[in-house]
């Protein structure tokens, strides 16, 4: 689309299909986000997009972006990540983390209460202070461990942990949380592609993966 490329010229379209105000088209991006745009692609939008359904208000430009992460997020391998299972699994929620965090590591403390609650815990790996950073070399070496899951509870209670170097998905973890547009840690993902940014209590937590997976 023309007008998209001289806004910005590397702009990825995943899909262009008709959204659900009359004469207007949702273009979805690669990032997951979506713009709307005029049948002849003269005119081009980036906004919230709102629909009243019998008094109620929804957001439809949310629920698109919500699809999309569920989508991108189910796709990924679960050999891929540090996985905290349940042992009877209600729901399930992916979070971007970073050891050097300190609400990640508040957040780690309460997998036994989410476990318990029947929520299993997947991390992804999202070093903030990029890919040439200490915290990076960390992650990479809990990844490459051979129980990942002590690697990671001795790295989040700094217990020093040794170096390890492997192919490890670290980095394309970090970059497919860029552009699922993840700023910050921790980014927790509910079932149903609903991000939650920043630390929640348990308590709210366990509601929030327990109602998305009604959804």
């Amino acid at each position: 689309m023309t007008t998209l490329n001289l806004l910005q010229s590397d702009i990825k379209v995943t899909s262009i299909k008709e959204s659900e105000f009359p004469g207007m088209y949702a273009v979805e991006l690669a990032s997951g986000r979506s713009l709307y745009a005029t049948q002849d692609g003269a005119y081009v939008f980036s906004g919230t997009l709102f629909k009243n359904v019998d008094g109620t208000i929804v957001n439809v430009t949310e629920e698109a972006q919500k699809k999309v992460a569920s989508l991108k997020l189910s796709g990924l391998k679960e050999a891929d990540m540090v996985i905290y299972p349940a042992a009877e699994r209600k729901a399930t929620i992916t979070v971007f983390t970073d050891v050097d965090c300190g609400y990640c590591a508040k957040l780690h403390e309460d997998l036994p209460v989410l476990n318990a609650k029947g929520i299993e815990v997947r991390y992804l790996a999202f070093p903030r202070a990029g890919l040439e950073s200490e915290t990076y070399a960390k992650m990479v070496s809990v990844w490459c461990a051979p129980d990942r899951r002590k690697a990671m509870d001795d790295v989040i209670n700094e217990t020093p942990i040794l170096k390890i170097d492997c192919d490890s998905p670290v980095a394309d973890q970090f970059e497919f949380g860029q552009v699922l547009g993840v700023r910050g840690t921790p980014t927790i993902y509910l079932e149903n592609g609903e991000m939650l940014g920043g630390y929640s209590a348990p308590e709210r937590l366990v509601e929030k993966a327990l109602a998305a997976t009604a959804k």
